[in-house]
Protein backbone atom coordinates (compact mmCIF):
# COMPACT_ATOMS: atom_id res chain seq x y z
CA UNK A 1 0.00 0.00 0.00
CA UNK A 2 2.90 2.35 0.71
CA UNK A 3 4.19 1.99 -2.85
CA UNK A 4 0.70 2.81 -4.17
CA UNK A 5 0.40 5.98 -2.10
CA UNK A 6 3.83 7.16 -3.20
CA UNK A 7 3.03 6.42 -6.87
CA UNK A 8 -0.27 8.29 -6.62
CA UNK A 9 1.30 11.37 -5.08
CA UNK A 10 4.26 11.36 -7.47
CA UNK A 11 1.93 11.08 -10.48
CA UNK A 12 -0.29 13.90 -9.14
CA UNK A 13 2.76 16.12 -8.81
CA UNK A 14 3.66 15.37 -12.43
CA UNK A 15 0.20 16.44 -13.61
CA UNK A 16 -1.36 12.98 -13.88
CA UNK A 17 -4.30 12.68 -11.45
CA UNK A 18 -4.91 9.18 -10.12
CA UNK A 19 -8.05 7.76 -8.52
CA UNK A 20 -7.61 4.57 -6.52
CA UNK A 21 -10.24 1.80 -6.55
CA UNK A 22 -9.98 -1.19 -4.23
CA UNK A 23 -11.92 -4.46 -4.01
CA UNK A 24 -11.36 -7.09 -1.35
CA UNK A 25 -12.55 -10.64 -0.70
CA UNK A 26 -13.79 -11.43 -4.18
CA UNK A 27 -12.71 -13.99 -6.75
CA UNK A 28 -10.03 -12.44 -8.91
CA UNK A 29 -12.05 -12.22 -12.13
CA UNK A 30 -15.10 -10.92 -10.24
CA UNK A 31 -13.03 -8.24 -8.53
CA UNK A 32 -11.45 -7.15 -11.81
CA UNK A 33 -14.83 -6.94 -13.54
CA UNK A 34 -16.26 -4.86 -10.66
CA UNK A 35 -13.27 -2.54 -10.75
CA UNK A 36 -13.54 -2.19 -14.53
CA UNK A 37 -17.21 -1.23 -14.30
CA UNK A 38 -16.48 1.34 -11.59
CA UNK A 39 -13.53 2.88 -13.45
CA UNK A 40 -15.43 3.18 -16.73
CA UNK A 41 -18.02 5.36 -14.99
CA UNK A 42 -15.31 8.00 -14.53
CA UNK A 43 -13.47 10.07 -17.16
CA UNK A 44 -10.32 7.97 -16.83
CA UNK A 45 -8.37 7.45 -20.07
CA UNK A 46 -6.34 4.56 -18.67
CA UNK A 47 -6.79 1.80 -16.10
CA UNK A 48 -3.67 0.75 -14.18
CA UNK A 49 -3.96 -2.73 -12.69
CA UNK A 50 -1.89 -3.41 -9.58
CA UNK A 51 -1.99 -6.61 -7.56
CA UNK A 52 -1.66 -6.27 -3.79
CA UNK A 53 1.56 -8.31 -3.76
CA UNK A 54 3.55 -6.07 -6.10
CA UNK A 55 6.31 -3.56 -5.29
CA UNK A 56 7.19 -0.86 -7.82
CA UNK A 57 8.99 2.51 -8.18
CA UNK A 58 7.13 5.77 -7.83
CA UNK A 59 7.53 6.71 -11.51
CA UNK A 60 6.26 3.35 -12.83
CA UNK A 61 2.94 4.77 -14.10
CA UNK A 62 4.64 7.66 -15.91
CA UNK A 63 7.07 5.28 -17.56
CA UNK A 64 4.27 3.10 -18.88
CA UNK A 65 2.27 6.10 -20.07
CA UNK A 66 5.31 7.30 -21.99
CA UNK A 67 5.16 4.28 -24.28
CA UNK A 68 1.75 5.32 -25.66
CA UNK A 69 0.59 1.73 -26.06
CA UNK A 70 -2.94 0.41 -25.59
CA UNK A 71 -1.64 -2.37 -23.30
CA UNK A 72 1.76 -2.21 -21.62
CA UNK A 73 2.98 -3.85 -18.43
CA UNK A 74 5.93 -3.87 -16.12
CA UNK A 75 8.06 -6.99 -15.78
CA UNK A 76 7.78 -9.33 -12.81
CA UNK A 77 8.43 -12.98 -12.03
CA UNK A 78 6.40 -15.86 -10.70
CA UNK A 79 6.94 -16.45 -6.98
CA UNK A 80 7.41 -20.20 -7.39
CA UNK A 81 10.35 -22.02 -8.94
CA UNK A 82 11.52 -21.72 -11.65
CA UNK A 83 10.51 -18.05 -11.19
CA UNK A 84 9.59 -17.54 -14.84
CA UNK A 85 9.18 -14.00 -16.19
CA UNK A 86 5.67 -12.91 -17.06
CA UNK A 87 6.59 -12.78 -20.74
CA UNK A 88 4.46 -15.30 -22.64
CA UNK A 89 4.51 -16.09 -26.33
CA UNK A 90 2.88 -18.72 -28.47
CA UNK A 91 5.24 -21.39 -29.64
CA UNK A 92 6.32 -20.86 -33.24
CA UNK A 93 5.26 -23.17 -36.03
CA UNK A 94 4.85 -26.80 -35.12
CA UNK A 95 4.51 -26.23 -31.36
CA UNK A 96 1.61 -23.77 -31.62
CA UNK A 97 -1.12 -26.35 -31.14
CA UNK A 98 -4.22 -26.04 -29.04
CA UNK A 99 -3.00 -28.56 -26.49
CA UNK A 100 0.37 -26.85 -25.92
CA UNK A 101 0.27 -23.73 -23.74
CA UNK A 102 2.18 -20.52 -24.34
CA UNK A 103 5.82 -20.44 -23.38
CA UNK A 104 7.96 -18.12 -21.27
CA UNK A 105 10.60 -15.83 -22.76
CA UNK A 106 13.50 -16.28 -20.36
CA UNK A 107 16.11 -14.74 -22.65
CA UNK A 108 15.06 -11.17 -23.31
CA UNK A 109 16.95 -7.91 -23.76
CA UNK A 110 16.94 -5.32 -21.03
CA UNK A 111 17.97 -2.06 -22.66
CA UNK A 112 17.58 1.62 -21.86
CA UNK A 113 17.00 3.89 -24.84
CA UNK A 114 18.61 7.30 -25.38
CA UNK A 115 15.52 8.99 -23.96
CA UNK A 116 15.72 6.93 -20.78
CA UNK A 117 12.79 4.69 -21.67
CA UNK A 118 12.99 0.94 -21.28
CA UNK A 119 12.94 -1.42 -24.22
CA UNK A 120 9.59 -2.98 -25.10
CA UNK A 121 9.03 -6.62 -25.92
CA UNK A 122 5.90 -7.67 -27.75
CA UNK A 123 4.21 -10.68 -26.17
CA UNK A 124 1.07 -12.73 -26.57
CA UNK A 125 0.25 -12.49 -22.87
CA UNK A 126 1.58 -11.27 -19.55
CA UNK A 127 0.42 -11.00 -15.98
CA UNK A 128 -1.93 -8.23 -14.91
CA UNK A 129 0.00 -7.63 -11.69
CA UNK A 130 1.13 -4.24 -12.98
CA UNK A 131 -0.48 -3.49 -16.32
CA UNK A 132 -1.66 -0.23 -17.92
CA UNK A 133 -4.64 -0.51 -20.29
CA UNK A 134 -6.25 2.26 -22.32
CA UNK A 135 -9.98 2.73 -21.79
CA UNK A 136 -10.74 1.98 -25.44
CA UNK A 137 -9.54 -1.59 -25.04
CA UNK A 138 -12.47 -2.35 -22.72
CA UNK A 139 -14.87 -0.54 -25.03
CA UNK A 140 -13.61 -2.50 -28.03
CA UNK A 141 -13.95 -5.83 -26.23
CA UNK A 142 -17.53 -5.06 -25.25
CA UNK A 143 -18.37 -3.91 -28.79
CA UNK A 144 -16.83 -6.99 -30.34
CA UNK A 145 -19.02 -9.18 -28.16
CA UNK A 146 -22.12 -7.18 -29.03
CA UNK A 147 -22.51 -5.16 -25.84
CA UNK A 148 -22.18 -1.60 -24.65
CA UNK A 149 -19.47 -1.06 -22.04
CA UNK A 150 -22.12 0.03 -19.54
CA UNK A 151 -23.88 -3.34 -19.65
CA UNK A 152 -20.91 -5.65 -20.27
CA UNK A 153 -19.30 -7.43 -17.33
CA UNK A 154 -17.19 -10.27 -18.71
CA UNK A 155 -13.88 -8.64 -19.61
CA UNK A 156 -11.97 -10.88 -17.22
CA UNK A 157 -14.23 -13.94 -17.03
CA UNK A 158 -12.33 -17.20 -17.68
CA UNK A 159 -13.96 -19.53 -20.18
CA UNK A 160 -11.75 -22.54 -19.52
CA UNK A 161 -8.31 -23.32 -18.18
CA UNK A 162 -6.09 -20.31 -17.65
CA UNK A 163 -6.15 -17.28 -15.40
CA UNK A 164 -8.40 -14.24 -15.71
CA UNK A 165 -5.61 -12.01 -17.05
CA UNK A 166 -4.88 -14.48 -19.84
CA UNK A 167 -8.54 -14.52 -20.83
CA UNK A 168 -8.75 -10.72 -20.76
CA UNK A 169 -5.71 -10.47 -23.02
CA UNK A 170 -7.17 -13.05 -25.40
CA UNK A 171 -10.24 -10.86 -25.75
CA UNK A 172 -8.09 -7.75 -26.19
CA UNK A 173 -6.04 -9.42 -28.89
CA UNK A 174 -9.19 -10.57 -30.67
CA UNK A 175 -10.35 -6.93 -30.58
CA UNK A 176 -7.19 -5.90 -32.44
CA UNK A 177 -4.84 -4.77 -29.65
CA UNK A 178 -1.18 -5.68 -29.12
CA UNK A 179 0.48 -6.41 -25.78
CA UNK A 180 3.85 -5.07 -24.66
CA UNK A 181 6.07 -5.34 -21.59
CA UNK A 182 8.70 -2.81 -20.53
CA UNK A 183 11.65 -5.06 -19.71
CA UNK A 184 13.48 -2.26 -17.88
CA UNK A 185 10.58 -1.64 -15.48
CA UNK A 186 11.46 -4.47 -13.12
CA UNK A 187 9.02 -5.04 -10.28
CA UNK A 188 9.09 -7.06 -7.09
CA UNK A 189 6.65 -9.91 -6.43
CA UNK A 190 6.06 -10.14 -2.71
CA UNK A 191 5.91 -13.39 -0.78
CA UNK A 192 8.14 -14.74 1.95
CA UNK A 193 10.83 -12.96 -0.04
CA UNK A 194 10.67 -10.36 -2.81
CA UNK A 195 11.10 -12.15 -6.13
CA UNK A 196 12.88 -9.79 -8.52
CA UNK A 197 15.22 -10.23 -11.49
CA UNK A 198 18.28 -11.06 -9.39
CA UNK A 199 16.44 -13.48 -7.11
CA UNK A 200 14.85 -15.29 -10.06
CA UNK A 201 18.14 -15.68 -11.92
CA UNK A 202 20.04 -16.76 -8.81
CA UNK A 203 17.53 -19.39 -7.69
CA UNK A 204 16.27 -20.79 -11.01
CA UNK A 205 17.51 -24.35 -11.49
CA UNK A 206 15.59 -25.03 -14.69
CA UNK A 207 13.58 -23.33 -17.39
CA UNK A 208 10.01 -24.50 -17.78
CA UNK A 209 8.53 -24.35 -21.29
CA UNK A 210 11.10 -21.96 -22.69
CA UNK A 211 10.15 -19.96 -25.79
CA UNK A 212 12.54 -20.08 -28.72
CA UNK A 213 12.33 -18.44 -32.15
CA UNK A 214 11.69 -20.55 -35.26
CA UNK A 215 14.65 -22.74 -36.20
CA UNK A 216 16.01 -24.15 -39.44
CA UNK A 217 18.03 -27.27 -40.23
CA UNK A 218 21.65 -26.82 -39.15
CA UNK A 219 24.34 -27.84 -41.61
CA UNK A 220 27.39 -29.84 -40.56
CA UNK A 221 28.40 -33.22 -39.20
CA UNK A 222 25.51 -34.59 -37.10
CA UNK A 223 26.21 -34.76 -33.38
CA UNK A 224 23.30 -37.03 -32.50
CA UNK A 225 20.75 -39.36 -34.08
CA UNK A 226 17.08 -38.87 -33.20
CA UNK A 227 14.89 -41.94 -33.73
CA UNK A 228 11.15 -41.40 -34.26
CA UNK A 229 9.12 -44.63 -34.33
CA UNK A 230 5.86 -44.34 -36.28
CA UNK A 231 2.95 -46.32 -34.88
CA UNK A 232 -0.48 -44.76 -35.22
CA UNK A 233 -0.11 -41.12 -34.17
CA UNK A 234 -2.04 -38.33 -35.83
CA UNK A 235 -0.29 -36.90 -38.90
CA UNK A 236 -0.16 -33.28 -37.59
CA UNK A 237 1.47 -34.45 -34.34
CA UNK A 238 3.98 -36.56 -36.28
CA UNK A 239 4.87 -33.64 -38.54
CA UNK A 240 5.40 -31.48 -35.47
CA UNK A 241 7.65 -34.09 -33.88
CA UNK A 242 9.77 -34.51 -37.00
CA UNK A 243 10.16 -30.78 -37.50
CA UNK A 244 11.12 -30.16 -33.88
CA UNK A 245 13.76 -32.89 -34.11
CA UNK A 246 15.14 -31.75 -37.45
CA UNK A 247 15.55 -28.11 -36.41
CA UNK A 248 17.76 -28.50 -33.36
CA UNK A 249 20.32 -25.80 -32.62
CA UNK A 250 23.12 -28.26 -33.49
CA UNK A 251 23.38 -30.56 -36.53
CA UNK A 252 21.51 -33.85 -36.10
CA UNK A 253 20.22 -36.71 -38.19
CA UNK A 254 16.62 -37.81 -37.80
CA UNK A 255 15.60 -41.39 -38.47
CA UNK A 256 11.87 -42.00 -38.95
CA UNK A 257 11.19 -45.72 -38.56
CA UNK A 258 7.94 -47.14 -39.89
CA UNK A 259 6.53 -50.31 -41.31
CA UNK A 260 5.93 -50.28 -45.05
CA UNK A 261 2.19 -49.44 -44.95
CA UNK A 262 2.74 -46.18 -43.03
CA UNK A 263 1.86 -43.20 -45.20
CA UNK A 264 5.07 -41.14 -45.04
CA UNK A 265 6.39 -39.24 -48.03
CA UNK A 266 10.20 -38.94 -47.73
CA UNK A 267 10.21 -36.14 -50.30
CA UNK A 268 8.19 -33.92 -47.96
CA UNK A 269 10.64 -34.23 -45.03
CA UNK A 270 13.51 -31.90 -44.06
CA UNK A 271 16.86 -32.64 -45.63
CA UNK A 272 18.37 -34.24 -42.52
CA UNK A 273 15.51 -36.73 -42.13
CA UNK A 274 15.51 -40.21 -43.63
CA UNK A 275 12.88 -42.92 -43.51
CA UNK A 276 13.75 -46.48 -42.53
CA UNK A 277 11.22 -49.18 -43.30
CA UNK A 278 11.08 -51.79 -40.55
CA UNK A 279 10.37 -55.44 -41.19
CA UNK A 280 6.59 -55.75 -41.49
CA UNK A 281 4.63 -57.90 -39.12
CA UNK A 282 7.00 -57.54 -36.18
CA UNK A 283 5.11 -54.59 -34.71
CA UNK A 284 5.82 -52.85 -31.45
CA UNK A 285 7.65 -49.65 -30.60
CA UNK A 286 10.64 -51.60 -29.24
CA UNK A 287 11.19 -53.22 -32.66
CA UNK A 288 11.03 -49.84 -34.41
CA UNK A 289 13.42 -48.24 -31.93
CA UNK A 290 15.93 -51.04 -32.35
CA UNK A 291 15.80 -50.65 -36.13
CA UNK A 292 16.52 -46.95 -35.72
CA UNK A 293 19.39 -47.53 -33.29
CA UNK A 294 21.03 -49.91 -35.76
CA UNK A 295 20.72 -47.27 -38.50
CA UNK A 296 22.18 -44.44 -36.39
CA UNK A 297 25.45 -43.00 -37.71
CA UNK A 298 26.42 -40.90 -34.67
CA UNK A 299 27.69 -41.68 -31.20
CA UNK A 300 24.60 -40.37 -29.39
CA UNK A 301 21.03 -41.64 -29.85
CA UNK A 302 17.82 -39.90 -28.76
CA UNK A 303 14.25 -41.19 -28.96
CA UNK A 304 11.28 -38.97 -29.77
CA UNK A 305 7.73 -40.29 -29.73
CA UNK A 306 5.73 -39.25 -32.79
CA UNK A 307 3.28 -37.29 -30.63
CA UNK A 308 5.92 -35.40 -28.59
CA UNK A 309 8.04 -32.35 -29.38
CA UNK A 310 11.59 -31.32 -28.55
CA UNK A 311 12.65 -27.83 -27.65
CA UNK A 312 15.24 -26.55 -30.16
CA UNK A 313 18.06 -26.61 -27.60
CA UNK A 314 17.38 -30.15 -26.30
CA UNK A 315 20.27 -31.98 -27.96
CA UNK A 316 22.80 -29.18 -27.42
CA UNK A 317 21.87 -28.85 -23.74
CA UNK A 318 22.07 -32.59 -23.11
CA UNK A 319 25.39 -32.98 -24.93
CA UNK A 320 26.85 -30.15 -22.86
CA UNK A 321 25.50 -31.65 -19.63
CA UNK A 322 26.80 -35.12 -20.51
CA UNK A 323 30.25 -33.71 -21.22
CA UNK A 324 30.32 -31.72 -17.99
CA UNK A 325 29.15 -34.67 -15.87
CA UNK A 326 31.13 -37.34 -17.74
CA UNK A 327 28.07 -39.56 -18.22
CA UNK A 328 26.77 -41.71 -21.07
CA UNK A 329 23.03 -41.83 -20.23
CA UNK A 330 21.08 -38.66 -19.61
CA UNK A 331 17.44 -37.53 -19.36
CA UNK A 332 15.66 -34.24 -18.71
CA UNK A 333 12.59 -32.67 -17.19
CA UNK A 334 9.53 -32.15 -19.38
CA UNK A 335 6.02 -30.75 -19.53
CA UNK A 336 2.82 -32.66 -20.23
CA UNK A 337 -0.13 -31.68 -22.39
CA UNK A 338 -3.16 -33.82 -21.56
CA UNK A 339 -6.34 -32.58 -23.20
CA UNK A 340 -7.32 -29.32 -21.50
CA UNK A 341 -4.78 -29.88 -18.73
CA UNK A 342 -1.20 -28.65 -19.05
CA UNK A 343 1.16 -29.41 -16.24
CA UNK A 344 4.71 -29.92 -15.12
CA UNK A 345 5.63 -33.39 -14.01
CA UNK A 346 7.28 -33.86 -10.61
CA UNK A 347 11.05 -34.39 -10.74
CA UNK A 348 12.43 -37.89 -10.18
CA UNK A 349 14.11 -38.93 -6.93
CA UNK A 350 17.57 -37.39 -6.72
CA UNK A 351 19.82 -40.44 -6.59
CA UNK A 352 23.55 -39.92 -6.15
CA UNK A 353 24.88 -43.43 -6.70
CA UNK A 354 24.13 -46.47 -8.83
CA UNK A 355 22.79 -48.49 -5.85
CA UNK A 356 20.37 -45.67 -4.93
CA UNK A 357 19.46 -45.27 -8.59
CA UNK A 358 18.65 -48.97 -8.91
CA UNK A 359 16.35 -48.87 -5.90
CA UNK A 360 14.42 -45.91 -7.27
CA UNK A 361 14.18 -47.21 -10.82
CA UNK A 362 13.06 -50.69 -9.82
CA UNK A 363 10.14 -49.12 -7.95
CA UNK A 364 8.77 -46.92 -10.76
CA UNK A 365 9.49 -45.73 -14.30
CA UNK A 366 10.95 -42.28 -13.66
CA UNK A 367 12.25 -41.70 -17.17
CA UNK A 368 10.13 -40.73 -20.17
CA UNK A 369 11.56 -42.01 -23.44
CA UNK A 370 11.50 -38.73 -25.35
CA UNK A 371 13.75 -37.13 -22.72
CA UNK A 372 16.66 -39.54 -23.13
CA UNK A 373 20.03 -39.22 -24.85
CA UNK A 374 22.19 -42.35 -24.72
CA UNK A 375 25.70 -43.01 -25.98
CA UNK A 376 26.13 -45.84 -28.47
CA UNK A 377 28.58 -47.62 -26.16
CA UNK A 378 25.75 -48.12 -23.67
CA UNK A 379 23.77 -50.18 -26.19
CA UNK A 380 26.94 -52.06 -27.10
CA UNK A 381 27.27 -53.13 -23.46
CA UNK A 382 23.67 -53.79 -22.35
CA UNK A 383 21.92 -54.50 -25.65
CA UNK A 384 18.86 -52.93 -27.23
CA UNK A 385 15.18 -52.83 -26.25
CA UNK A 386 13.43 -56.08 -25.30
CA UNK A 387 11.02 -56.75 -28.15
CA UNK A 388 9.07 -59.32 -26.16
CA UNK A 389 7.66 -56.44 -24.12
CA UNK A 390 4.95 -54.34 -25.72
CA UNK A 391 4.47 -51.71 -23.01
CA UNK A 392 7.22 -51.94 -20.37
CA UNK A 393 10.14 -52.19 -22.81
CA UNK A 394 11.31 -48.68 -21.89
CA UNK A 395 11.18 -49.21 -18.11
CA UNK A 396 13.04 -52.48 -18.53
CA UNK A 397 15.75 -50.79 -20.59
CA UNK A 398 16.22 -47.93 -18.11
CA UNK A 399 16.73 -50.50 -15.35
CA UNK A 400 19.15 -52.52 -17.46
CA UNK A 401 21.18 -49.42 -18.23
CA UNK A 402 20.96 -48.36 -14.58
CA UNK A 403 22.75 -51.49 -13.41
CA UNK A 404 25.93 -50.45 -15.25
CA UNK A 405 25.68 -46.71 -15.97
CA UNK A 406 24.67 -43.65 -13.99
CA UNK A 407 21.55 -41.88 -15.25
CA UNK A 408 22.19 -38.12 -15.13
CA UNK A 409 19.16 -35.83 -14.74
CA UNK A 410 18.92 -32.38 -16.36
CA UNK A 411 16.27 -30.35 -14.48
CA UNK A 412 15.58 -28.03 -17.42
CA UNK A 413 12.39 -28.71 -19.42
CA UNK A 414 13.58 -29.54 -22.91
CA UNK A 415 10.49 -31.18 -24.34
CA UNK A 416 6.74 -31.56 -24.35
CA UNK A 417 4.85 -34.81 -24.05
CA UNK A 418 1.32 -35.25 -25.27
CA UNK A 419 -0.48 -37.61 -22.95
CA UNK A 420 -3.08 -39.26 -25.14
CA UNK A 421 -5.25 -41.34 -22.86
CA UNK A 422 -6.35 -44.74 -24.19
CA UNK A 423 -9.98 -45.27 -25.10
CA UNK A 424 -11.47 -47.50 -22.37
CA UNK A 425 -14.11 -48.66 -24.86
CA UNK A 426 -11.57 -49.85 -27.43
CA UNK A 427 -11.89 -53.57 -28.28
CA UNK A 428 -8.49 -54.46 -26.81
CA UNK A 429 -8.55 -52.05 -23.85
CA UNK A 430 -9.06 -54.73 -21.18
CA UNK A 431 -6.51 -57.09 -22.70
CA UNK A 432 -3.95 -54.27 -23.06
CA UNK A 433 -4.39 -53.29 -19.44
CA UNK A 434 -3.87 -56.87 -18.32
CA UNK A 435 -0.70 -57.07 -20.39
CA UNK A 436 0.58 -53.76 -18.97
CA UNK A 437 0.16 -55.09 -15.43
CA UNK A 438 1.83 -58.37 -16.31
CA UNK A 439 4.79 -56.63 -17.94
CA UNK A 440 5.19 -54.25 -15.00
CA UNK A 441 5.30 -57.24 -12.67
CA UNK A 442 7.94 -58.86 -14.88
CA UNK A 443 10.16 -55.76 -14.76
CA UNK A 444 9.91 -55.66 -10.98
CA UNK A 445 10.72 -59.37 -10.83
CA UNK A 446 13.85 -58.83 -12.90
CA UNK A 447 15.21 -55.78 -11.12
CA UNK A 448 13.73 -55.51 -7.63
CA UNK A 449 14.23 -59.08 -6.48
CA UNK A 450 18.02 -58.87 -6.19
CA UNK A 451 18.16 -55.52 -4.36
Amino acid sequence: MQDLIVLRDFSHAAGVPVDVFLVEQEASHTARNLLTQAALKTQATHLLWIDADMSFPRDALLRLLGHRKAIVAGLYWNRRAPFHPQLLRKQPGERAMDDVPMTFVYDYKREIGPDGSGSLIKVDATGAGFMLVERRVFTDIAAREGSHEGSYDRWWAPLGTGSDDIWFLRRATAAGHEIFVDTALELGHLGEVVVDAEFAARNRTRKINNWAPPQTVREGQPLASIVIPVVDGAAPFRAAAIHSAATQTVPVEVIVVAEAPAAIDPASLPGNVRVVRAEPGKGGVAHLLNAGIREAKTEWVAWLAETDVMMPEKIAAQLAAADAAHVLAIFHHYNVAAGDENRRVPPPPQWSSIPAQRLAMAAACWIQGSTTLIHRSVFDKVGVFDETLRFAFDWEMWNRIGKAFFWHYVPESLGFRRELLPDPQAPRAAADQQRRLAEDAEVRRRYAADL
